[in-house]
């Protein structure tokens, strides 16, 4: 799915569902928030890793799209970011949200 500037890979495969963002997530990929949300709730107590390593911009508003998608999952679901880029990292550490997210450095695929 494609968004603005936003473009969405989602596989829910049971086992190991995953999503690939590629772009910027900011209040014009809110459509694809939504989308992300409504994927994941197929799997809701699974570990959902999200390759964030071609996210080129993110704002608030992409954060958000995050937790709302943290929040949707079940008490065992959990998130975790995959190869965060550096925009991506920086928000997380200023927001103090470094902590709620675990971050993985390896590619989605050696996952």
């Amino acid at each position: 799915m494609r968004t603005g500037a936003l473009d969405i890979q989602v596989d829910d495969n049971v086992r190991r569902p995953h999503v690939v963002l590629r772009g910027e997530m900011d209040a014009t990929s809110e459509e694809a928030g939504h989308y992300l949300v409504e994927r994941m709730r197929v799997s809701p107590d699974a570990t959902w890793r999200i390759d964030m390593s071609e996210i080129s911009f993110v704002d608030s508003s992409g954060l958000r799209s995050l937790l709302v998608a943290r929040r949707s999952l079940g008490p065992e679901g959990t998130i975790v970011v995959v190869q965060p880029s550096p925009p991506v990292r920086a928000l997380l550490r200023m927001s103090r949200l470094d902590y709620f997210f675990a971050i993985d450095e390896s590619p989605l695929t050696a996952a």
